[in-house]
């Protein structure tokens, strides 16, 4: 839910609450359609929001790209499921690496290493484990 929308020429700034916490986020002005559109939410209404976060000493923060209101509410039981999962999956403590999931790590950045490229990739190492993704992304 957006609170405490306090626009100007240059910029919108609100609160962002969705009941598991609160984040400042400001919306630069661009002089496009969406400028429009952020001005007519009102306080207390459920928003979609895109952009990229940041910490300056301490204080979270977002910078929002677009800011629209939520039309279709499964968007929101969407959201506090995914909040749900990802408190669990945090929770669980990742699984003990097995010496098999070790070797083949290993073989790949051997592999790799041989040809001279000094760059490996998680995403490379990730997708050439077949069988322990999970193992290799916790």
């Amino acid at each position: 839910m957006m609170w405490n929308l306090i626009t100007d020429p240059a910029k919108a700034t609100f609160l962002l609450n969705d009941c598991t916490g609160a984040v400042k986020c400001t919306y630069w002005m661009t002089g496009l359609q969406m400028d429009y559109d952020i001005s007519t939410i009102g306080e207390g209404d459920y928003v979609e929001i895109f952009g990229w976060p940041e910490v300056n000493d301490s204080v979270r923060h977002l910078t929002v790209f677009s800011c629209r209101n939520v039309t279709n509410y499964n968007l929101i039981t969407q959201h506090f499921l995914y909040c749900i999962y990802t408190h669990l999956d945090l929770r669980r403590p990742p699984p003990a690496p097995t010496p098999q999931l070790i070797k083949e790590v290993y073989n790949i950045i051997r592999d790799y290493t041989d040809q001279g490229d000094p760059g490996l990739s998680f995403r490379f190492i990730r997708n050439r484990v077949v069988g322990h993704a999970e193992s290799v992304v916790r």
